[in-house]
């Protein structure tokens, strides 16, 4: 497990030495980037997730593409299905790199509500492989805390973080109650911003080409390229509207992956200097 992992990491190097020797130079990268996508939660040798396959690690894959394309940014790590840990979105170790050590991170696979695993004591991000262990988790085990990571994990600012998207349910759901609004806001340490849905919403992993496309080409705001981006997909669903969300600092919210504002205070120090932005996207049920 640990060698896959430190491969998956070196690979972004790798890709970079097998251009410089075939005589491309790669282009320089304003900001660095790291993903973590989920499509398998099952196995023909392991039990099975209860929640299914995702086309999460297509949706990184997809948007680390468009980044690189246009030169926005480099990918440190890309990890996916059976190297994405949750220990990715708050803990580094010795030859691989985490959410901490990017300027930019991505995760897309199952997101959990606040209220569906009480003993996570809010959100997560859902995973099939436990951290170092075993490649997988059985239906009996989907609260544990090795394959979700959590709100109350999460304190990003102290690398090199400055944005955050979580392509999933509910990541940004707070049902209005406003301890888990905290639970949220205390996460950024530095943090710029962070985007996700405040909802159940639909994974389609076209979306993430249309994110990176109008981050990277069309150099959007954050908040603006994600909200553009939900509003063509997320219509797809069937059951409710997506709520597409951003959260952060106030001061960022024009922040884009070619010019950022300074590093904000951390939320516990100035509350009132954050804030969430919502967008309803009525749904009709029609594939793209």
């Amino acid at each position: 497990m640990w060698l896959r992992k430190a491969i998956c990491h070196l690979l972004p190097i790798i890709c970079t030495v097998w251009f410089l020797s075939i005589g491309i130079e790669p282009a320089h990268a304003i900001v660095s980037a790291g993903y973590d996508g989920i499509n398998k939660y099952s196995h023909i040798l392991y039990p099975n997730c209860l929640y299914g396959n995702r086309a999460g690690a297509t949706y990184v894959s997809n948007l680390n593409q468009e980044l690189v394309y246009y030169n926005a940014a480099s990918a440190l790590f890309l990890y996916q299905d059976s190297n994405a840990w949750e220990s990715d979105l708050w803990a580094s170790y010795a030859g691989a790199a985490s959410a901490e050590d990017v300027n930019f991170f991505a995760f897309s696979g199952h997101g959990f509500r606040y209220d569906y695993y009480p003993v996570l004591n809010g959100a997560s991000c859902h995973f099939y492989v436990k951290n170092g262990g075993e490649p997988w988790h059985s239906s009996s085990e989907e609260g544990l805390q090795e394959v979700n990571a959590t709100w109350n994990e999460i304190r990003w600012g102290h690398g090199t973080n400055k944005w955050a998207s979580f392509y999933s349910c509910n990541w940004l759901t707070n049902g209005n109650i406003w301890s888990n609004y905290e639970k949220i806001c205390r996460m950024f340490e530095g943090l710029h911003l962070m985007t996700g849905f405040a909802s159940i919403m639909y994974l389609d992993s076209r979306e993430g080409t249309t994110y990176g496309f109008n981050l990277a080409y069309y150099g959007q705001t954050f908040k603006n390229a994600w909200f553009n981006a939900a509003s063509y997909w997320q219509t797809q669903r069937t059951e409710g509207d997506s709520i597409a969300r951003v959260q952060g600092a106030k001061s960022c919210i024009n922040d884009t992956i070619y010019s950022w504002s300074a590093g904000p205070v951390w939320y516990i120090y100035n509350p009132d200097g954050y804030s969430a932005w919502s967008l309803t996207i009525p749904h009709d049920g029609q594939p793209k």
